[in-house]
């Protein structure tokens, strides 16, 4: 994660040079937030190219073109077309280019995650946070409700394998701002989403059981965040 944080060291330096530059008028046709957003697409970009994450790349590409539709002739080539592109570029890349396990690039992800801040929570509603860093959280509850889970410009693994819904449903509030989320979830929980997102996106990875009558809504706010949900 030492790279990481070397990343967004100097995005917010950056960021800060922006700030003071934009008051005289220096860019004058391109607004500053546009101009922050593009530093952390770019960002986003070459972290996913130094991990070799084709799903970092493709969405990346999608997000900076979405941000200069109006200035680029792509007129036809909607913000859900390019979105949707980018989905199934990305499974496609996922079966022909399956991750090998073992590999060097599993060893790099596994030292990254050594040093992150964990926890492990035993309530029915819980609240779990990360900013700018990573973490990895364990949720035990013999009658898990609610999770209120907050990540800015870093990311976070959260394990409910060990907890279990009593009653009829449960939610997962997401707020999620320049990160990826990782949630682990058991295959009896039937998950619904109902996330506003924003240059996001949410994938699943696995399967649930479909005769399980355990429901799950996950709604929140995602802001230039990916979501990956993984039944375990």
């Amino acid at each position: 994660m030492k790279k990481e944080r070397i990343f967004w060291g100097f995005f917010f330096l950056l960021a800060a040079v922006l700030v003071i530059l934009n008051r005289f008028s220096l860019f004058a046709e391109i607004s500053l937030i546009r101009l922050l957003v593009t530093i952390a697409l770019v960002i986003w970009l070459l972290q996913s190219i130094i991990h070799r994450s084709m799903t970092g790349i493709l969405f990346s590409i999608a997000f900076l073109l979405i941000c200069y539709d109006d200035l680029l002739p792509l007129e036809p080539l909607t913000p859900g077309t390019l979105l949707l592109a980018a989905t199934f570029a990305s499974i496609g890349f996922h079966f022909l280019i399956p991750r090998r396990s073992g590999s060097f690039d599993d060893c790099r992800e596994a030292r990254d995650w050594a040093d992150a801040a964990q926890e492990s929570v035993n309530d029915n509603c819980v609240r779990l946070k990360t900013t700018m860093g990573t973490g990895i959280k364990y949720v035990s509850s013999a009658d898990f409700q609610q999770a209120d889970i907050e990540c800015s410009m870093g990311a976070m693994k959260v394990y409910f394998d060990n907890a279990h819904i009593v009653q009829e449903s449960a939610v997962i509030r997401l707020s999620a701002r320049m990160c990826g989320i990782e949630l682990y979830v058991p295959r009896s929980w039937n998950i619904t989403e109902a996330c506003t997102q924003t240059l996001s996106n949410i994938q699943e990875s696995g399967y649930c059981d479909a005769s399980v009558s355990q429901m799950v809504r996950i709604e929140g706010k995602l802001s230039l965040s990916t979501v990956k949900i993984i039944y375990i």
